[in-house]
Formats: structure tokens, C-alpha cells, sequence
């Protein structure tokens, strides 16, 4: 038997053995904390506006007061990942297929996904509203942060005007699944500054931090970072805002808007990580291109990467001023007061000064002095940080996988053993690979995962094994594998 035929006879062996073992099914950008610290009244007046039936807002978050003072600000996941849902009779079919495709986005690109509900006993209750809701605040949509495991349906209301938004659609939907604003972290004051005093005392507290479960690399461009103008008492715009105007601002020079429109690559880590925090790991990050890159000061690089980040860029600069000064005298001239300054954030480049005699017009004895000198915004270039679903694995991370005790785990760690050394003899396509990370990532949370992996395992060892008495070379289609999959009701 030639070694292709002894490898597969062994992989086919694993795969029956693994079919056997009966065991029951396991249940299981910047993540809300799952504990917290039980917030006083006080505490509680400071995150926003409260109403008799013991709902604080706080901007575009609802909070429970009697969860606050029981456990703080929280974000507990939805059980596999799905949050189920129901519209009222404020919400027309139009508005509800738009809220379908808002968590659609979401689904694409991590492993929760909503369903309508039927008998489930928590689920999200969507609304809409012209400014009687969300604290009585126009213009403003708003969310319960994760599951309250509260009866009768959380409120999740969209104004009567952001219907037509998918950013704002997605953003309430990510506040469902427990992601809070990315201006709440921890860190963000290496990030970012809170200008107070453009920023109504009612609104402060959706600017105070909050713990987190789960974090990325600081994402100024997070579908969940609010932008420069939200919630500032002045005249701000948002295409060209200034310090004075607007309620964030970042920390570095040499960007000024911070917020996105659209989900990042972090965006969907920070689900990831959360929902599927017993394999996370399983799933390599790594800095690349399809990440984004971030534009930072030295300072936030080195916070970001560390002393030793290969992939940094030399520092550059952008937004150079040029600033010159002249004046004549008879005598001695000392160094002007602003020479050599720069602007807030901004780093001295280069400076010189000389001087020309009989330069200050026609028949003036004095000297003209000249100043020259300037400043300029420090950049690094870094690629940002984020999962590698498709390429590769974390082997420390599968051999962990390998020995644990949880069947999920251990089908997880054999599935991907299997198909690589499918791939080695040649018997599947480079796409089938490449699909692996994404089936484990989009079915783990399913009671079913194992036996439905299992199943598709078989079907294609089965096929292999067939063609192979006819045809020594025989690849599996993608198709095909893809067909067994939807067979299996598994998930791509």
C-alpha cells in the first residue's frame, strides 16, 4: 500500500472512531464586561437620565437600574450566539427587513445571528419611535447593552429617522450583543480626548469608561466610536471639527476625525472573541493589510506593539507648518518668544534665523532679522491586529484543543486535523481548506456542531473513497464539499 493509501486508511480511522464517542452536546470590537461593580445612586444619576420605570438612558444605552445596583454595568452573551427577536406594531415590513439586513452584517462576519422569536423567553423587542423613547431624546436610537435576561423582551428603538441607516441599524444591534462605544475603554485617553465641556452634563456619563472583556487594538474607525460631534452642545462639523466644537478629539495630530460608518475587522474580533471565547484562541491574529493599518504618534505605537513591533513604520510627518517672522533694529535682536514653538502636538523639524543689513528700505541704516522654522504631526504606520480565519492556526492553541475534555473541543481540533492531512495527500482543494477556520467560527455555538460535523466528515470521506477506486487522483470538488455542508445545515 503506497504511503498516500496508508495515511488516508489511518485518517479514515480516526474519523469512526471519533463518530463513536457519545457525549452530550457542550453548551456555550470591544466586549461589555460580564461582572461588574454594583453602581450606587449616585452612580446611577451620573450615567444619564432616569425614568419611573427604573430605565436609565444613557445617550444611545439603556440600562436597568435594579441590574446597576446588582451587578453594575454588564453585557451578558446571548446563548449561542443568537439573539431572537420580535417587532411591534410601530415597525412596518419595509423597517423589519431593514433591521434583518443590519443583523445580517453582523452574522457575515462573526458567529452570532438573529432569529424571529418564537416561544424564547428573552429576546429583544424592536420599536419605533419619534422622541418619546430612548429617554425622550429625538434624533437618538437606542439598545439594552447584551442580554438582560429580563421576561417580557428587552427594548431595542429606532427613531422614525434612522430607518433608512444600516451604520446606525448595526450599531444598536452591536450594542445587543454586548459591544460597548470604543470611547468607553479603558485606554482610550492614550486614544482620544473627552472635551467635558462641550458635552451637556445629561451625556457625560456614555463618555465615562467601562471594563471590558474582550479588547483589540484601539480602533478609531470601530462602527462603535462615536464620532467627533456626537453629543457636543456646539455648532461641530462633523466633516471638519475642531477642539473647540467637538465633544471627542484625537489624541494625536495627525488625524482629526475619529468614528466609522461600517464594521472593521476589529469590530467583528471583538464579537469573535467574545462568543467564541473557549476557541478564540484557535484563530491566529496577526498585523496584515486586511486588517486596516493605523496612523499613530510614536507614543500610541509603542503603547499598541510594544518595544519591538518589526512592522512599524519610520517615523514621518504630515501636516507641516512653515512659520517665518521678520523685524528690523538698530541693535541687538534677541530670539522672538514664539520662535521655535509649535503648535499643540505638533514637533519642532527644523529652525533657522539670520539677519541682512541696510535690508529694511531705502536709506534705513537698521538690520532686518529673519526666523524661519517648522513644525509637523509624528506618524507611524502600523498594520492593525486581527483575527486570521482563513490562512492559519494557533498549533499551541489546536494541541491544547486536542487534550481537553469538552467534545466540542476535541471535534473541533479533529476536523482540522482530518482536512489538512486531506490536503497534504491531495484529496480536497485549496478552498476547502480556507474554509475550515470559517465553518468552525459560524457553527461552534450550535448544540449540533459535533454531530453535524461529523456527519460531513463521513459524506466526504465517503466520496474520496469511492472515486478513489476509480480514480488514483481524485480531488473533491469545493462544490461538492459545499454541498455536504448545506446537507448538514452547517454554515459558511
Amino acid at each position: 500500500m503506497n504511503s498516500r493509501a496508508n495515511l488516508f486508511t489511518r485518517i479514515r480511522f480516526l474519523i469512526l472512531l471519533c463518530m463513536a464517542i457519545a457525549c452530550p452536546p457542550a453548551y456555550s470590537g470591544t466586549f461589555g464586561p460580564t461582572t461588574g461593580v454594583p453602581l450606587k445612586t449616585d452612580e446611577i444619576r451620573g450615567l444619564g437620565k432616569s425614568d419611573p420605570k427604573g430605565m436609565t438612558y444613557s445617550g444611545d444605552l439603556i440600562f436597568r437600574n435594579d441590574i446597576l445596583i446588582q451587578s453594575g454595568i454588564v453585557a451578558n452573551r446571548w446563548p449561542q450566539g443568537i439573539i431572537y427577536f420580535e417587532t411591534d406594531g410601530t415597525v412596518d415590513s419595509t423597517q423589519r427587513e431593514a433591521f434583518i439586513r443590519a443583523c445580517q452584517a453582523w452574522a457575515n462576519v462573526s458567529p452570532v445571528k438573529c432569529l424571529p422569536r418564537t416561544s424564547e423567553q428573552y429576546y429583544v423587542v424592536v420599536s419605533t419611535h419619534n422622541g418619546e423613547a430612548c429617554g425622550g431624546q429625538k434624533w437618538v436610537s437606542c439598545s439594552e447593552l447584551g442580554m438582560t435576561k429580563k421576561d417580557g423582551g428587552q427594548g431595542l428603538y429606532v427613531f422614525s429617522g434612522h430607518w433608512g441607516s444600516q451604520y446606525v441599524l448595526q450599531h444598536e444591534i452591536g450594542h445587543a450583543f454586548g459591544l460597548i462605544h470604543e470611547q468607553q475603554r479603558t485606554d482610550r485617553d492614550a486614544f482620544v480626548t473627552i472635551l467635558w465641556g462641550n458635552i451637556a452634563d445629561q451625556n457625560r456619563g456614555q463618555f465615562r469608561t467601562i471594563a471590558t472583556a474582550t479588547t483589540t487594538d484601539y480602533d478609531f474607525d470601530s462602527i462603535m466610536h462615536y464620532d467627533n460631534c456626537q453629543f457636543s452642545i456646539r455648532s461641530c462639523d462633523t466633516s471638519s471639527p475642531t477642539e473647540a466644537t467637538a465633544a471627542i478629539f484625537p489624541k494625536a495630530c495627525n488625524r482629526d476625525l475619529v468614528g466609522g460608518k461600517s464594521m472593521t475587522p476589529l469590530d467583528a474580533d471583538g464579537l469573535r472573541s467574545a462568543y467564541l471565547n473557549q476557541i478564540a484562541g484557535l484563530f491566529s491574529s496577526s498585523r496584515r493589510s486586511e486588517c486596516g493599518v493605523h496612523n499613530l504618534s510614536p507614543q500610541q505605537a509603542k503603547l499598541t506593539c510594544g518595544e519591538n513591533c518589526s512592522q512599524l513604520s519610520p517615523v514621518s510627518y504630515n501636516k507641516i507648518d512653515d512659520f517665518h517672522h521678520e523685524e528690523c533694529s538698530g541693535g541687538f535682536v534677541t530670539d522672538p518668544p514664539n520662535f521655535r514653538r509649535c503648535p499643540a502636538l505638533k514637533v519642532l523639524l527644523s529652525s533657522h534665523h539670520n539677519s541682512s543689513s541696510f535690508a529694511c528700505g531705502t536709506g534705513d541704516t537698521r538690520t532686518k532679522y529673519y526666523w524661519d522654522w517648522s513644525c509637523g504631526c509624528a506618524k507611524q504606520s502600523l498594520d492593525k491586529m486581527c483575527s486570521d480565519i482563513t490562512s492559519s492556526f494557533n498549533e499551541a492553541f489546536l494541541e491544547k484543543l486536542r487534550n481537553s475534555s469538552d467534545p466540542k473541543d476535541i471535534a473541533t481540533a479533529r476536523y482540522v486535523d482530518v482536512v489538512r492531512g486531506w490536503e497534504k495527500l491531495g484529496f480536497v482543494e485549496k478552498d476547502t481548506v480556507k474554509d475550515i477556520g470559517h465553518l468552525i467560527e459560524k457553527n461552534y455555538l450550535d448544540d449540533a456542531f459535533r454531530e453535524r460535523l461529523f456527519a460531513a466528515l463521513y459524506k466526504m470521506r465517503v466520496f474520496i473513497e469511492a472515486y478513489l477506486y476509480v480514480n488514483k487522483s481524485y480531488v473533491l470538488p469545493h462544490s461538492t464539499f459545499l454541498k455536504i455542508i448545506k446537507q448538514q445545515n452547517l454554515s459558511l
